[in-house]
């Protein structure tokens, strides 16, 4: 069952550095339904509450990239990341 679908984001300014929230990109998303953690991303409270609130993820949810090769990379968001 599916409750919703949500098209994600990207930060306008696109600084990934600054922050303490943790921003997933497509190359997070690996093709055994994990995240892959090597590149690690941030971006600050203000932009994760503001300007990607739609684009929150919570655990259990099912994230796949829809733009960008390769194509049909899907991950389930772990309870910790």
């Amino acid at each position: 069952m599916c409750d919703e679908i949500i098209v994600g984001g990207t930060p306008k300014d696109k600084i990934f550095d600054d922050g303490n929230i943790t921003y997933l990109k497509v190359n997070n998303l690996r093709f055994d339904l994990k995240l892959n953690f090597n590149n690690k991303y941030f971006i600050t409270e203000n932009t994760h509450n503001k300007e990607l609130k739609r684009s929150q993820c919570y655990p259990n949810d099912v994230l796949m990239n829809i733009v960008g090769p390769p194509m049909g990379k899907i991950a389930i968001v772990p309870v910790y990341f």
